[in-house]
């Protein structure tokens, strides 16, 4: 825990009792950042659904990838008075280059770590043609984000996927 500002970030995650009853892993994962100018919490939740048998890997990934696209667009003064008077111009943008980059992080994932066997274990037969044809491998690392940023006075939420970030 760091704090700018009298803010405190923070960020924790953990297996849900239904993931412990039918023997899955935590799919979640959360993370935080905070320097002189910014402070960031962000939380990526996975589907929670056989044929999403990486969303573990894609949260970590949304994470990771929500952090450093916010201190890209955030890299300067001018670009936080742009936020300040745009805001939903600036967040959209935030949020486009968010899911670019993570589409593209887990297609590389899945290019440098191809699926197994063990992976495709239960899965029906069709979604295993589909995921060895190489198409729709995003949807096995089916996350959620929700992110909280705190910059020069001004803070505002992002969430894509389902969630509610309030």
């Amino acid at each position: 825990d760091l704090m700018i500002n009298n803010y405190i970030t923070y960020s924790g995650h953990q297996i849900g009792v239904s993931h412990i009853d039918k023997g899955l892993q935590c799919e979640d994962f959360s993370a935080n950042y905070i320097d002189e100018r910014i402070a960031i919490a962000v939380i990526s939740d996975g589907h929670g659904d056989k044929n999403c048998f990486r969303s573990a890997k894609g949260a970590e990934i949304a994470c990771t990838i929500a952090i450093e696209k916010v201190n890209e667009v955030l890299c300067d003064t001018d670009a936080i008075i742009e936020l300040k008077c745009s805001p939903d111009r600036i967040i959209t943008e935030l949020e486009k280059c968010i899911i670019h980059s993570w589409n593209q992080c887990v297609l590389d994932d899945a290019r440098i770590h191809p699926f197994t066997d063990i992976e495709y274990q239960g899965l029906d037969d069709n979604v295993v043609l589909t995921l060895k044809s190489g198409q729709k491998h995003q949807k096995v690392y089916g996350c959620t984000l929700i992110m909280c940023v705190f910059v020069e006075g001004f803070w505002f939420g992002i969430q894509i996927g389902d969630g509610k970030c309030i």
